[in-house]
């Protein structure tokens, strides 16, 4: 899906071209539809080096084309997660479905359980994660999300913050 209103598409596509343009690789779903497409298919068109993660099964429905880029094929969704991880250097979201939030909270779990997590950078895109921010900030508030795990997770409105985010907490990171 593309949302009800052009932003969302068009910050996908400057995701994309973003993405490309500071010199990361894109790693995604594989599917070339809906806000991932237009951040495949922008970060193609910028000469981005693209892995695309698939289930196996949902390639056998052939019911959307694999974007660009090399294909790795998996075989369930646990694999998918897996496989998602170990070839990322970051995690950046965009507004989604019921999908999208069990992978922010997929992306929480590992931060959690690894002495090295990666960014989990969400882009606010109209203010489409206003709710599930107040939910965190209300959890630490509640005493029931540890405030001193310092999970690597960071809320921005544009993808120009969310690559700053990125390339900060790497290089910080690294020291």
């Amino acid at each position: 899906m593309n949302g009800n209103a052009p932003i969302y598409a068009d910050t996908a596509k400057s995701l994309g071209k973003q993405i490309a343009t500071a010199g990361y690789g894109l790693v995604y779903g594989g599917c070339d539809y809906g806000l991932m497409g237009h951040v495949s298919w922008a970060a193609h068109e910028n000469n981005c080096e693209i892995t695309s993660i698939v289930e196996q099964e949902i390639l056998d429905l052939k019911q959307f084309s694999v974007g660009p880029g090399k294909v790795v094929k998996v075989q369930n969704n646990r694999d998918f997660m897996d496989a998602i991880n170990e070839h990322s250097t970051a995690f950046v979201i965009l507004p989604g479905g019921f999908t999208t939030l069990e992978e922010i909270l997929q992306c929480l779990r590992w931060s959690h359980e690894t002495s090295c997590p990666k960014p989990i950078v969400v882009i606010n895109v109209n203010g489409y994660y206003d709710s599930f921010k107040s939910f965190i900030e209300n959890g630490i508030a509640c005493g029931i999300i540890d405030k001193t795990r310092n999970y690597p997770l960071f809320f921005c409105d544009t993808p120009a913050e969310a690559i700053n985010a990125i390339t900060k907490y790497c290089s910080n990171s690294l020291h």
